[in-house]
């Protein structure tokens, strides 16, 4: 496929997404195959190339009809985008450039080696921050053979079920992770010793961390000023676009998903932005995202799933007139759990689980709680024992013991015992 295309005075698409996020191709490809026409900018200086063994997404776009232009592009005004090809004036544009890794403020630290998962053994590996992507990262590291320091500075799993933090905690610091939680980085510096080694001395008397290599997970930079976003009428706040619910800017135009919203994103995340605005812009349907309805999950194993409500996020008014229901996984690792938040007639609310097969046990209890199934449903599934799933069984049997354990509930029992 020739991708460098003869420079015309005008392209005319219908939606143009910018960069090559995964929210951004899967959106593309999903318009393109409608039949809206689309352009696809890589926004890149260099020309894509994918990885080693994997088939050329541009190259399949291209076939279903994209136009795909590469190389640096930036905005001219609020409708149309300078490109090599020349000028893009489209109905619709959605900026899916991604983000890069925040650093903490720590001088010299952007020179240490950043973490390659596939030369983690032997390795001395620093891992900054402890949320969700920092902890899946710590364990993998050290599972293959690293050294793993994780500096959780700002908490461990902040945000997260506090039983399932607890546990993943347990796991990580049982397999060899060394985990330092609180303190600041602030004053922190990077020596290099005689030896040559690096190491991280911190102002307060902690002791210091030896680094190889250096991981990240204290938030993300979007990739955005490349593309002059004060040009289109982009407002900004500390480094990330102001969008709502929609994903729109301040320009209604224009559009932003994956990382370049700020936001970490994860697999389900970008379908999900994808299939919104794929409703918004071809559509014409409200396509709005609430992440706290997405499922989120800790790629450890075991993992940790989440959607909804949850205990860590619940304000204590907020509390009255839930349910919170709990019962014991089994997993290869040690305990885990599944975890619901009810209505009194058993709506789910939300749900944590830890488990080898959370991804798997999350899928029916979202269906449930966006379909509007109550748990007592749960209960009378057929389901194989034992195993994980049978687990399910129990959250809504659990429901339907406690429920009928309330005084009300016996009262009924003795009147319909006495009517015979």
């Amino acid at each position: 496929m020739t991708r460098l295309l003869q420079a015309e005075t005008e392209i005319r698409p219908d939606l143009c997404v910018i960069g090559l996020d995964a929210a951004g191709f899967e959106l593309a490809f999903a318009a393109q195959a409608l039949g809206v026409p689309v352009a696809l900018a890589t926004a890149c200086a260099t020309p894509f190339a994918p990885p080693p063994g994997q088939p050329d997404p541009l190259r399949r776009l291209a076939a279903l009809g994209a136009r795909i232009i590469e190389g640096a592009v930036r905005f001219a005004g609020p409708d149309r985008l300078e490109t090599p090809d020349g000028l893009v004036r489209a109905r619709r544009f959605v900026i899916a450039t991604g983000a890069e890794p925040a650093l903490p403020p720590v001088p010299g630290l952007e020179a240490v080696p950043a973490h390659d998962p596939a030369a983690a053994a032997g390795t001395q590996l620093a891992v900054f921050g402890a949320g969700a992507h920092g902890v899946a990262t710590a364990q993998a590291a050290r599972r293959a053979g690293a050294r793993v320091t994780l500096l959780a500075t700002a908490g461990f799993l902040p945000g997260w079920d506090p039983d399932g933090a607890a546990l993943v905690r347990t796991l990580l610091e049982r397999e060899g992770v060394a985990i330092r939680e609180g303190g600041s980085l602030e004053g922190a510096s990077l020596v290099t010793g005689e030896d040559g080694a690096r190491r991280l001395v911190f102002p307060d008397g902690a002791g210091p961390v030896t680094l190889s290599h250096a991981a990240f997970d204290c938030g993300l930079v979007p990739r955005l000023a490349a593309l002059a976003p004060d040009r289109a009428g982009i407002a900004m706040r500390d480094g990330a676009p102001l969008l709502d619910s929609r994903l729109r800017t301040r320009n209604r135009r224009i559009h932003v998903a994956g990382a370049a919203t700020g936001r970490a994103e994860a697999a389900e995340q970008a379908r999900a932005e994808a299939a919104a605005l794929l409703a918004s812009l071809v559509f014409r349907r409200p396509g709005r995202i609430d992440p706290a309805a997405l499922p989120r999950r800790v790629a450890t194993r075991p993992a940790l799933v989440e959607f909804g409500a949850g205990e860590a996020g619940l304000a204590p008014g907020a509390r009255a007139g839930l349910r919170f229901l709990r019962v014991p996984v089994a997993t290869a690792s040690g305990p885990g759990f599944i975890k619901a938040i009810a209505t009194p007639k058993g709506a789910i609310r939300g749900a944590a689980i830890l488990a080898d097969e959370a991804e798997a046990l999350a899928a029916p209890l979202l269906l449930a709680a966006r379909s509007g199934t109550p748990l007592p449903a749960l209960a009378e599934l057929a389901l194989p024992a034992p195993g994980a799933a049978a687990a399910l069984q129990a959250l809504g049997a659990l429901f339907m013991r406690e429920r009928l354990q309330r005084p009300g509930m016996a009262r009924l029992i003795r009147l319909l015992r006495w009517l015979g």
